[in-house]
C-alpha cells in the first residue's frame, strides 16, 4: 500500500508540474502576445492614395474605424462600399498592410459643369460630374466650368443625387466634348435648356468668346458646334455689320437674322465631316 501510494504522489506531482509548466508557458505566451504581437494587429495608420478632401476624423467616421480595431475586425470591402458613396468619390478600394497599416485608393469624381439653384433666397452654384452626380452644393469657391442653365429642382439638391434622367445625354456629350477637344469644351461658357411644347429638349449654347446666343435643338452635336463657331468667325471677320443676338443651326445651316436688315441670313455653307 505504502508504494501504491507513493507512485500515486509521484505521478501527480509529476502532472502538476506539467500543468504548471503549461500554465506558465500560456502565461508567457499573452504576454508576449499583449505587449509585442497584438499592437502590430491595430489599425495606427490610414494611408489614402489619390484626392480625398476629408479630414482624419472624418475619413474614420466614413470608414467607421474608433482607433482600437484589429486588422483581423477589418471588413475592408465594407469600408471601400461606405468611401465609395461618397458624393465625391467616384470609386475607392481599401486593404490592410501589416503591420497596422489601412491603404485606401481613391479615385475623385472629376467636375465637368456647374448649374443654379435658389436656396434661401440667393443663387448657388451646384457642381456635377460627367455622370450627372450633385458633387457639392454652394461650395466656398466655383470652379471655372461651363454653366448649364435652366435646370429645375422639385427638391433641393443635395450631394449624392442624380440630375434629372432626361439631361443625362446632354451631360454625357458634354463629357465627350471635354474629354475629346478640351479646347472646343473650354469655348462653351454656357448650355441653355429649354423645352418645346411637346416636351422635348431645345438647347442653346453660348460660347466664351462671342455674346451670341446659338440654337442647337434637342443635342449637343460636335459638328454642329464647330459649324456655329465657324459661321461666327465668318461674321466677325466681315466686320459689316454688329453680330447677331442669336443663330439657329436646327437646320443644318447657321441661319441669323441681320440687325439692321431685319432678314434672315446664312453665315456659312454647312458641310458635315465625313471619314475618308
Amino acid at each position: 500500500m505504502r508504494r501504491v501510494a507513493l507512485a500515486v504522489l509521484l505521478v501527480g506531482g509529476v502532472v502538476g508540474g506539467v500543468v504548471g509548466g503549461v500554465m506558465v508557458v500560456v502565461l508567457l505566451t499573452q504576454v508576449l502576445f499583449s505587449s509585442l504581437i497584438a499592437p502590430q494587429l491595430l489599425i495606427r495608420k490610414i494611408v489614402v492614395y489619390g484626392e480625398f478632401p476629408v479630414s482624419t476624423v472624418e475619413l474614420k467616421r466614413i470608414a467607421g474605424l474608433d482607433g482600437d480595431d484589429h486588422v483581423f475586425d477589418v471588413d475592408t470591402q465594407a469600408i471601400a462600399e461606405r468611401i465609395d458613396a461618397h458624393p465625391m468619390v467616384r470609386s475607392a478600394s481599401v486593404r490592410i498592410r501589416i503591420p497596422g497599416t489601412l491603404e485606401i485608393n481613391v479615385i475623385r469624381r472629376r467636375p465637368l459643369a456647374t448649374s443654379l439653384t435658389t436656396i434661401e433666397g440667393r443663387s448657388v452654384p451646384v457642381v456635377f460630374d460627367a455622370n450627372g452626380v450633385i458633387m457639392e452644393v454652394d461650395p466656398g469657391t466655383a470652379p471655372e466650368l461651363p454653366i448649364v442653365s435652366g435646370l429645375r429642382f422639385a427638391l433641393p439638391p443635395r450631394p449624392g443625387v442624380m440630375l434629372p434622367e432626361e439631361l443625362l445625354p446632354t451631360v454625357s456629350a458634354l463629357a465627350a466634348i471635354r474629354d475629346g477637344d478640351a479646347r472646343l469644351y473650354d469655348l462653351i461658357s454656357e448650355v441653355v435648356v429649354t423645352t418645346t411644347d411637346a416636351g422635348a429638349l431645345d438647347l442653346s449654347f453660348y460660347p466664351s468668346i462671342y455674346p451670341v446666343s446659338v440654337r442647337l435643338g434637342a443635342r449637343l452635336d460636335v459638328e454642329v458646334i464647330r459649324h456655329a463657331l465657324v459661321a461666327l468667325d465668318v461674321l466677325d471677320a466681315d466686320g459689316a455689320s454688329p453680330l447677331p443676338q442669336e443663330i439657329d443651326v436646327r437646320g443644318g445651316e447657321a441661319v441669323y437674322v441681320e440687325p439692321s436688315a431685319s432678314r434672315s441670313q446664312v453665315a456659312a455653307p454647312y458641310a458635315r465631316s465625313t471619314d475618308a
